[in-house]
């Protein structure tokens, strides 16, 4: 998770408001005008969230003074986009301040009489240029006040004299800013402006029926994920020379390899980041298949290759490959590489992750043979890609441990971030740690010394985290610790997030799990979201583990799910409620993507074997997921046949309707109507297309033949 909105897919927005007076404005946003805007972003394929840490929460020294350093933290990780609410109090003003965030942020320090509120609005705003377009200010009218009971009017007026001089002089300050301020009469008036203006900012940053540069989207989703997980980074001389000299010479790929953990990814995407600013004639592109969902998937490699290399639409080369097989994929690399004009450096990173459905990990997509202007470099440890690698001959570098100045220089650059260091001692006891060569293990230790307070019990906790024999066994510790730190006013907060993580097939979206780990209103039966500021510390402190991927949060890599699995998931009773609680969750949601996403995959795992059918065999559920994703379908079909030992028959079964009568279960009757025809050919073809590969030919044909008659028709 990292600072800043740098993921394209992704829209969170810092809400900052003053705190008794803003209770009616704050829940016609959170209740009526988010969960519009979420909706928007869903359909366009974004994900929404908000910051609102003052939400949902009955003590104002609690929401004021104790998260003021996770306010101006949570501000850096939504910038640009930030949302003002000014009324007729200034706001709490904090008797004292953290020295560890005066030391990060001096600035503070030049008035220590502003408001928690007007920190957030200089920190988030108005000292920072670069928020044009993406910051609003919406300033109540003082009329308001004149409604209401004179006996009500204390809690929303500001009692003191100097502090109604800075709200004063902050609202001129607003004004004066050049962004978007708007007045309002009421929370309702205020909820109508703030919707619109969120509506028009979605439709800038995801047009209507617009082609977005799909390339450019996938690049920064790349680009951010590996900023986010492979941060800091400390040099490797001999490995960045051995690097250079590959991506300057010829011959075979380039395989970086070792123990999980240790360093290759970073190494990789901090060298091609290099690569890329010095030797700005030469095409980098950097593909890491743990960045979202579609990564995975060994054609969606090649159409990002074949984009970048030929400039052809991206979502062009994805449609044609869309059902080729790994021969196929490979023929098409092969054949646009060998056109590649100037030089191409192809990083591919974690390929052990792929998906295996079609045995990915073999490599049959991969070409045998690159031009020597394609240097390529692979990242990985699974066993299966390293025998390729020997048998093509390719380099093969195993990455080393840090030694001791690199374990010195990464503990104290991750220590300073927090303005912290170690003495000498202290530090030479850490990097002595046997497992502390590993720079996943050693980072983790790091982090979680940034959260001890006691200095004088420092030396026995490095003892107690270094003497973990493995990542995982080490990050079992720090969920512990999760335990003790955030589980106290909301129980089970630590097991539930994190088993609802793990559960997820490609991730969940912050508001998701807020609604997940919320209360149901008892009346209504609406979900509570879980309010931002018992949501805002477990999210920074688990910000190593957990990345942002496409806007969904999921697990950084495998250490952590294996940590989650021993400590939450040891048995199939357990795993199976977990999915379960997801499968209530979304089934109780309207269709969407999310929905077409997750369903029927959480049913499947539940072993809710007939609610599986009954999701995919809906049409309309199957026609969304279809469009979103067909390897994903069949991957869905095919683990219903591993459980059942049913495959083609239970899909006959399920989609036999359709092929008794495609036109009574096509979305759109009117054959007169080009659109509607193409949208119900979609749904049967997607249909016949699954029938198809299940072996179903006779019923695969039969909707073939009606589709072509179709297309007479409407031709």
């Amino acid at each position: 998770m990292s600072a800043g909105n740098d993921d394209p897919r992704a829209l969170r927005v810092f809400v900052s408001s003053t705190f008794r007076d803003m209770q009616a404005e704050r829940d016609e946003l959170v209740k009526r005008v988010f969960p519009r805007i979420r909706r928007m972003c869903e359909e366009r394929g974004m994900t929404w969230s908000e910051v609102d840490l003052r939400w949902g929460v009955t003590d104002e020294q609690k929401a004021e003074g104790a998260v003021l350093p996770i306010c101006l933290a949570e501000i850096d990780r939504t910038r640009p986009y930030f949302i003002g609410l000014l009324g007729q109090r200034y706001g709490w003003v904090p008797d004292e301040i953290p020295d560890d965030l005066v030391r990060s942020e001096p600035w503070i320090d030049t008035d220590r009489g502003r408001s928690v509120t007007e920190m957030e609005i200089v920190h988030g705003v108005l000292d920072r240029p670069g928020q044009t377009g993406h910051a609003f200010f919406y300033l109540r009218d003082p009329a308001w006040l004149d409604t209401l009971p004179a006996g009500k009017r204390d809690a929303f007026e500001e009692p003191d004299d100097t502090g109604r001089e800075r709200l004063a002089a902050l609202r001129a300050r607003i004004r004066t800013s050049g962004h978007p301020t708007r007045d309002y009469a009421d929370p309702t008036e205020l909820g109508e402006l703030v919707l619109s203006d969120l509506e028009a900012l979605v439709e800038r940053l995801a047009p209507t029926g617009s082609t977005d540069d799909a390339p450019a989207r996938h690049d920064a989703v790349h680009r951010s994920f590996g900023q986010a997980r492979h941060r800091p980074w400390v040099p490797r001389p001999d490995l960045e020379a051995l690097l250079d000299a590959h991506a300057a010479g010829s011959g075979p790929p380039l395989l970086l390899t070792g123990e999980a953990g240790v360093g290759a990814s970073a190494l990789v995407t901090n060298w091609a980041a290099g690569r890329a600013d010095a030797h700005p004639d030469e095409t980098v592109v950097v593909h890491h298949t743990n960045a979202d969902a579609d990564a995975t998937d060994a054609r969606t490699i090649a159409a990002r290759l074949m984009a970048a290399w030929t400039g052809s639409d991206l979502e062009a080369e994805l449609e044609s490959l869309v059902d080729a097989t790994p021969a196929a994929v490979r023929a098409a690399l092969e054949h646009a590489a060998a056109d590649v004009t100037g030089r191409s450096v192809v990083v591919l990173d974690g390929l052990d992750h792929l998906d295996d459905s079609e045995r990915a990990l073999d490599l049959r997509w991969f070409p045998v043979s690159w031009p020597e202007r394609v240097r390529v470099v692979v990242t990985a440890r699974e066993a299966r890609i390293r025998s390729v690698a020997e048998w093509q001959g390719w380099t093969i570098v195993e990455v080393p441990e840090l030694d001791l100045a690199e374990r010195a220089a990464v503990a104290e650059r991750l220590l300073a971030e927090r303005s912290k260091a170690l003495d000498r001692q202290l530090l030479a006891a850490l990097v002595a740690g046997e497992r502390c060569g590993n720079a996943r293990f050693l980072t983790t230790v790091v982090d979680e010394l940034r959260q001890h307070g006691d200095h004088f019990t420092l030396g026995a906790e490095i003892r107690r985290l270094t003497a973990a024999t493995s990542v995982d066994d080490l990050l079992e510790l720090v969920l512990a610790r999760y335990e003790r730190d955030f589980d106290r006013d909301h129980p089970d907060l630590t097991r539930r997030l994190f088993t609802a993580l793990r559960a997820s097939q490609h991730g969940m979206a912050e508001a998701e799990l807020r609604d997940l780990l919320g209360t149901l209103d008892p009346t209504t039966g609406e979900r509570i979201p879980l309010p931002t500021a018992a949501w805002a510390p477990i999210h920074l402190a688990a910000e190593r583990g957990v990345v942002s991927r496409g806007g969904l949060l999921a697990f950084a890599h495998d250490d952590l799910r294996r940590a989650v699995d021993d400590r939450y998931l040891a048995d199939d009773a357990t795993r199976r409620h977990a999915h379960a609680t997801l499968a209530d969750y979304f089934g109780d949601r309207p269709l969407g993507p999310r929905v077409a996403d997750e369903l029927a995959w959480q049913r499947l795992l539940a072993d809710d074997l007939d609610g599986f059918v009954a999701t995919m065999a809906d049409l309309d559920h199957f026609e969304l997921a279809y469009r979103r994703n067909p390897a994903d379908v069949r991957r869905r079909w095919a683990a219903y046949g591993r459980l059942t030992g049913h495959y083609g028959a239970a899909i006959r079964e399920a989609y036999d309707p359709v092929v008794a009568d495609p036109a009574a279960h096509e979305r759109s009757t009117d054959h007169d109507d080009p659109a509607g025809a193409a949208a119900s050919d979609q749904r049967v073809w997607g249909v016949a297309r699954l029938l198809e590969d299940a072996g179903e030919a006779a019923a695969a044909r039969r909707l073939h033949r009606h589709l072509v008659d179709r297309a007479r028709h409407t031709g």
